[in-house]
């Protein structure tokens, strides 16, 4: 997890451009002509060029835009934390998407969204509400922002929760509502030990079997920058069943999520985000602020 020092920084840096520079757009840009900070060029090379695949002589704009990416995070959240999410949305292009979910809720059994934590997370939840879908996220953690809208949340934080979670999300999906789920987002007591990027890392296949019990189709849901102050929200319907995978159900699931978010973060720096979820796993950051505990 990132220490304490470095955020301060981090939102000392977006504090300051947000006043200098109200309007969200005219801030992402602003952001871009900042002399990137931290965490500084080196911290993140052996991830980039390991992990990612990232040549050598492309890691200069790759860092580039993959610090700008972690900031524009940080401001995007802090807008919708703050209630001003209508700002965030009139960043969203037209037409976003949305027919990839009413397909799926066409059957009758809800929809699972499948979600990670990127730095663009929280804007497709925020897109379908305000588009009038019923959603509804498992969270574990209750932030000051979530206590002001239980009724959005099925958290999973202690162990009564968790043992009414299965039957509420159930409940919801049977509703005709749409489930939010980041298997990688530490969910639930359950996890299976995989691999990401050739890192270790656990996830929470909870979401697997509440697609085998509901029969709701998953969809991939995220976002990506297409320019400083553009956002595209991403849509996916996933093509593996529980019904079609059998027993082997549960490898499935975490095999094309995790295809999926491994092709993300490849191919997008700016989307990477780098807080929270997974990231407090994988050991990203050499200059020891960053990433799992054991690398501190």
């Amino acid at each position: 997890m990132i220490d304490a020092g470095l955020a301060e920084r981090q939102f000392g840096i977006v504090r300051d451009l947000s006043l200098r520079n109200p309007d969200l757009a005219e801030c992402l840009k602003a952001l871009w002509t900042s002399e990137p900070l931290s965490p500084d060029r080196d911290a993140l090379r052996a991830f980039a060029l390991t992990a990612l695949g990232v040549r050598p002589e492309h890691y200069e704009a790759w860092y580039r835009r993959a610090w700008w990416g972690m900031y524009a995070g940080i401001l995007i959240r802090q807008r919708m934390f703050k209630g001003r999410g209508d700002e965030v949305l009139r960043l969203v292009e037209p037409e976003p998407g949305f027919q990839a979910v009413r397909s799926a809720l066409s059957g009758g059994r809800g929809a699972i969204l499948l979600s990670a934590h990127l730095g663009l997370g929280y804007v497709p939840p925020e897109a379908l509400k305000h588009a009038g879908f019923a959603v509804k996220a498992i969270a574990r953690s209750k932030t000051r922002s979530r206590s002001s809208h239980t009724e959005e949340y099925i958290f999973v934080r202690t162990p009564e929760e968790r043992k009414t979670s299965l039957i509420r999300s159930l409940r919801h999906l049977r509703q005709g509502g749409v489930l939010m789920v980041a298997p990688t987002g530490q969910e639930g007591e359950a996890c299976m030990s995989t691999t990401l990027l050739g890192h270790q890392l656990r996830i929470f296949p909870g979401a697997a079997e509440i697609a085998r019990i509901s029969g709701a189709p998953l969809v991939w849901a995220s976002a990506t920058w297409t320019d400083l102050a553009r956002i595209r929200l991403i849509f996916e319907p996933l093509p593996a069943t529980a019904e079609a995978a059998g027993q082997g159900w549960t490898d499935v699931f975490c095999a094309q999520y995790l295809s999926r978010l491994a092709r993300q973060m490849r191919g997008r720096p700016a989307d990477l985000g780098f807080v929270g979820g997974f990231w407090d796993e994988l050991p990203w950051r050499s200059d020891n602020q960053g990433g799992p505990a054991s690398a501190r």
